[in-house]
């Protein structure tokens, strides 16, 4: 009996040992959901826009979830982090992603992203999104979920002080050029929003059909024409926004939506104009969330409970002070916070006349169109590449 009674005694110290090790929260996280640690959810941006992801959107969820997760923000290139996710095999540790339109075409045409819709149309509030959102879920088979939708071009920025009378249409643009030589300049079309608004805008303007990049041939020419007088098309916008604010060059392309961004975080210079290109309706231009295939079953349902939080309606209302139009149609101009509403009046102080209704900014079927399907897009990539970046 006093063996028993012994032997008692160290089943329940050994007990009390394993307990106390796996107190704290350090037990395996893919496993025991009960643990009291915060889950940290992985998410990277590829397409920029920190101001709200990181600055509005993460201390949002983080809050609303009360210390249930602690997300990580990081920033990559579309090409860098695709590699970094096919690297990670069938363990990926990256739970969400937002992207522009190339990284969503490279991720679909890689294999790389989770079905989103309908699989989980409930948590992407598919019935509450506007018409464009969804139009760019169903380009993309789903995969992948637009968080706005904006004016992506065509339009230019220009330095008020040496162009005072800005070209607004494609054909002046290209008459401009021509007598100011060296002096416009635009990125590299698979990796600039405001690159892509300006050739599609080129396309468009031309009247040649942006569905059939193979059959393109009048913008092939315009495009090689003011093209011998620009030395460089460079990887990303900012360098040509540095080059128009030093004077290297005194127009280049740019969106109403990024220009009003800027003015109102007061990142411009006073001299530096906008004009619309007028012979071209605005391309509709998105982000959109992603995620990644072979996440482990809780990773996933962290980054499904972010997605669900991000695509309701009070986070989606922020986007209105970060000049754009909310996804979700249930966002409202009475749902910005406080602190942001100032930044939305500056906004609309701002933005070009024609892209508002005096109190928010507008887009209709009318003045807008949305970029091909994911596959053409990496088509007319192609081309621009081998037809006017290469050499360059």
């Amino acid at each position: 009996m006093k063996r028993l009674l012994v032997l008692g005694i160290v089943f329940l110290m050994v007990m009390g040992v394993m307990i106390t090790g796996c107190g704290g929260g350090q037990v395996d996280p893919e496993t025991d959901t009960e643990t009291q640690e915060p889950q940290t959810i992985v998410f990277y941006s590829t397409s920029g826009f920190d101001e709200y992801y990181n600055e509005v959107l993460i201390p949002m969820f983080e809050k609303a979830y009360a210390g249930k997760y602690e997300v990580i923000y990081a920033r990559g290139g579309t090409a860098e982090v695709i590699s970094k996710i096919r690297a990670q095999g069938d363990d990926v540790r990256i739970n969400i992603l937002t992207t522009g339109l190339d990284g969503w075409a490279a991720g679909i045409e890689a294999g790389l992203w989770e079905e989103l819709y309908p699989r989980h149309k409930t948590v992407i509030k598919h019935d509450r999104l506007n018409e464009m959102a969804k139009g760019y879920i169903e380009r993309h088979d789903g995969k992948g979920v637009a968080i706005f939708v904006d004016h992506g071009g065509p339009a230019i920025a220009y330095n008020q002080d040496r162009v005072p009378n800005p070209p607004r249409t494609f054909a002046a643009l290209k008459e401009w050029v021509e007598q100011n030589p060296g002096k416009f300049m635009y990125a590299a079309v698979p990796h600039s929003g405001p690159a892509r608004g300006f050739y599609f805008g080129l396309i468009q303007s031309l009247a040649e059909d942006m569905h059939n990049p193979d059959a393109l041939t009048l913008t092939w020419d315009y495009l090689k024409e003011i093209g011998e007088t620009i030395e460089a098309y460079p990887s990303g916008t900012s360098p040509t926004f540095t080059f128009l604010f030093d004077g290297t060059v005194d127009i280049v392309a740019h969106t109403p939506t990024w220009f009003a961004g800027s003015y109102s975080r007061g990142e411009l210079p006073p001299n530096i104009g906008l004009a619309i290109l007028e012979d071209a309706k605005q391309l509709t231009d998105t982000h959109a969330f992603v995620i990644p295939k072979n996440l482990s079953k809780r990773r996933k349902e962290a980054a499904l409970a972010f997605l669900s939080f991000a695509m309701s309606a009070e986070p989606q209302a922020q986007l209105f002070a970060r000049v754009k139009i909310p996804a979700n149609k249930d966002a409202k101009i009475e749902h910005i916070l406080p602190e942001y509403k100032e930044l939305f009046n500056r906004v609309l102080e701002i933005y070009p006349q024609e892209l508002t209704d005096g109190s928010k900014l507008v887009i209709s079927e009318e003045t807008s169109v949305l970029f091909p399907d994911p596959m053409t897009m990496l088509r007319h990539y192609e081309l621009w590449n081998e037809k006017i970046g290469a050499g360059r």
